[in-house]
């Protein structure tokens, strides 16, 4: 019989697939809490694929948004159970304040975030293991701005904190004054329940304003943001199970769909000629997504919440794996002659077995629908010479390096009679006792591998509080220089990146985001000293 240990491990290696499906529909009331290998599945919780003609086509709408005043965001977030139908499921999960996605939180550079997290959660079931990398606590959680450059100690962006069941603990996080502005992003991050809980839903927008606003072109486009969400339920509408959730074959049957905001295939609805800001944020657990709104060009203008300084016009799909951001501007067709109405797909494009995270064939999948109908406009782009003052960071060059540093993510079995697989960098899964020690002021190359023994072929490198330097291969198939905070690390396909550690000292982590496979080991404690 397969051990514990060996089922959870096993995540990564051999599942396949899931595309989750979402909507906020209307709450009811909540479903008794049972394993999925149990009862038969409740009506509408079986596993199949969504019909989006009944669970779709809801008007698009934006998460609720809280705004800084006067210098300060005060805010509120309480984390309890929440029961919201979800493609005919009652779904019982984790929430902030309730809803399938956390509040949208706006600030400006140099502003101060208090945020008040309480966990309403009941207490946790007994540890199943003394491993740590063994995925437990779900009741247990914290806050992680992810992208945000600020300290990562004490009551601000310490994912080392934990906020037990029927705690409450106040974050105090101060926005630097040169903060680059963009769209970032929060969600839950203790060690062992990062995974359950953001396919909870427990995740949400954090938009720093300024800069590429002020450009007259983006400030007259209507803003949406779009938070993808990968929301997973067992056939009992529960999401408690890390084993049947992320087990071999799960991602499979789950055929669950991507949300937005919480909604199931909304309707976006445009002017001809009309020009639209869409932030996208990958809030998802596993999945990649490719987005391509048929029809159209994809203008964007920053990725990982970083102004390009340029616009990279996107015909061919844009990346998104999970923790991306990209920032595109839209401008909406003309109608047909003799057209007073036309609709186009926002789809989850198909996918190659090299930019699938689990290395299959991912099928198209249909985000949204986009209406354009009305009277036309005529909404003008901004030249790209108005973007370029707005470049984050500087660029940097050969000499300007201090040092180097490497790392390698894989997945290999555990020692002969141990059972399962361990989750690694640099061949050591997450422990408190290994540390990687920067020096602040240091100019840095990072080499990003995934080991060509892996048995996990790909993975999102993400690293906590410093940017890093990215050359990828735009859409005119140049190379081009990006800032950003996630990349996807693929086996045979080695990276180098270059950053710089300035303004912070103190412990944070760099993981692979595919969350499961942190929640299992792949995760690394990184200080920075003076």
């Amino acid at each position: 019989m397969m051990t514990a240990r060996a089922r959870v491990c096993l995540v990564a290696v051999c599942c396949v697939l899931w595309t989750v499906s979402a909507t906020a529909e209307e709450t009811g009331p909540e479903a008794q809490l049972s394993m999925a290998s149990g009862p038969a599945p409740l009506p509408g919780c079986e596993y199949r694929p969504v019909d989006l003609a009944t669970h779709g086509g809801r008007p698009f709408r934006d998460a609720p948004a809280f705004t800084s005043t006067d210098g300060m965001l005060d805010v509120d977030l309480d984390v309890h159970y929440a029961v919201h139908v979800i493609a005919g499921c009652e779904v019982r999960h984790r929430s902030y304040n309730g809803a399938l996605v956390g509040p949208t939180l706006r600030v400006r550079p140099g502003d101060r975030i208090r945020l008040r997290l309480r966990n309403l959660l009941p207490p946790n079931p007994d540890r199943p293991s003394s491993d740590h990398n063994v995925p437990h606590d779900f009741n247990t959680t914290n806050l992680h701005t992810h992208g945000l450059h600020v300290s990562p100690s004490g009551k601000s962006d310490n994912v080392l904190l934990k906020i037990e069941p029927g705690e409450a603990f106040e974050y105090d996080i101060r926005v630097p004054e040169d903060h680059p502005p963009g769209t970032f992003w929060y969600h839950a991050h203790v060690h062992g329940s990062t995974a359950i809980q953001l396919s909870s839903g427990m995740a949400g927008a954090l938009i720093v304003e300024g800069g590429l606003d002020s450009v007259p072109e983006i400030a007259r486009a209507a803003e949406k943001i779009f938070l993808f969400q990968h929301l997973s339920y067992d056939d009992q509408g529960q999401i408690e199970d890390f084993d049947e959730l992320f087990a071999p074959g799960s991602w499979d049957r789950l055929k669950r769909h991507p949300t937005i905001n919480g909604q199931i295939a909304p309707v976006i609805r445009m002017r001809p000629g009309e020009v639209q800001r869409w932030r996208f944020i990958h809030g998802g657990i596993r999945e990649s997504l490719l987005i391509r709104l048929k029809g159209h060009v994809l203008n964007e203008i920053a990725v990982d919440g970083l102004a390009l300084g340029r616009i990279s016009r996107w015909q061919q799909p844009i990346e998104l794996q999970p923790g991306y951001r990209s920032d595109v501007l839209v401008k909406a067709s003309a109608l047909p002659p003799g057209r007073t109405r036309q609709e186009f797909l926002l789809v989850d494009a198909e996918s190659a077995p090299d930019i699938s995270l689990l290395a299959i064939l991912e099928k198209e999948t249909v985000l949204a629908r986009v209406v354009i109908e009305g009277p036309p406009v005529d909404g003008p782009l901004p030249d790209a010479t108005a973007l370029a003052r707005f470049l984050p960071h500087k660029p940097i060059a050969d000499a300007a390096l201090t040092g180097r540093q490497k790392v390698t993510f894989s997945v290999f079995p555990a020692a002969e009679g141990g059972g399962g697989f361990l989750f690694t960098v640099d061949g050591r899964p997450f422990s408190h006792n290994h540390v990687r020690r920067l020096k602040l002021g240091g100019v840095e190359e990072w080499t990003l591998r995934t080991a060509l023994t892996s048995l996990a072929p790909n993975h999102p490198f993400h690293i906590h509080v410093n940017p890093f330097q990215h050359t990828r291969i735009g859409p005119d198939g140049q190379p081009e220089t990006v800032w950003r905070d996630t990349v996807l690390v693929r086996k045979g396909k080695p990276l180098t990146v270059r950053t710089r550690y300035v303004r912070y000292t103190g412990r944070f982590v760099l993981h692979c985001h595919m969350l499961d496979h942190e929640d299992q080991g792949m995760m690394e404690l990184v200080e920075i000293v003076p």
